[in-house]
């Protein structure tokens, strides 16, 4: 009989637990968001990466100490070496019937034929999620295009009310002081030139 191994705070953060990682916006700043999709409640996000995940180990600490102290159930991570590669599937005759005679048509069998069309299915899944994923990165890369397109118009028009201003100073040739009210976003300064005579 195997022994178990002590299943302490120790043991669980020794775990290689898989991770997602997620590039979100708030308050027009970039933020990772990481977490663990085994554990529940396990998440964790920073201005990097570097700074979420030091914030994800400090929860799943936290997160296995409670679990600890309450008696609750940790589960531990899913491993490709805990699969057989087998399993058995129960399906409706006509089902079976269907697929059998389309692995025939195939030229391969119905295992053969099962697993493609499962392979398939998982890659095109992955394919839409990914898709999904270039999107939001998309739609969110041109917000920030739109953005920089904004400031950029507004440095602008700042820079046409700045050569305005230092052109009516260049025009002037008498000795008196005058004020010049600059633009957006100036509005309420008036900046005050004492022309060199």
């Amino acid at each position: 009989m195997k022994k178990k191994k002590n299943r302490d705070l120790e043991y669980y953060m020794s775990l290689n637990y898989p991770f997602t990682v997620e590039l979100y916006k708030e308050n027009g700043e970039l933020r990772f968001g990481l977490q663990v999709p085994e554990l529940q409640g396990v998440w964790a996000d920073g201005k990097t990466v570097e700074e979420a995940y030091a914030d994800l180990i400090e929860t799943k600490r936290l997160w296995f100490e409670t679990c600890i102290e309450k008696g609750i159930d940790i589960p531990e991570p899913v491993l490709e070496k805990d699969f057989s590669g087998k399993f058995i599937l129960r399906l409706e005759p006509k089902l079976h019937m269907t697929l059998s005679k389309r692995a025939q048509r195939s030229n391969i069998s119905l295992n053969q034929y099962i697993r493609t069309l499962l392979e398939k299915q998982i890659s095109n899944s992955d394919l839409i999620a990914e898709i999904r994923q270039l999107g939001k990165l998309t739609v969110k890369q041109s917000e920030a295009i739109n953005n920089l397109r904004k400031e950029l118009t507004s440095l602008d028009n700042r820079i046409g009310s700045l050569e305005e201003a230092f052109s009516l100073i260049s025009d002037v040739r008498w000795g008196k002081s005058f004020f010049v009210a600059i633009g957006e976003p100036f509005q309420k300064k008036v900046v005050i030139f004492q022309p060199q005579i």
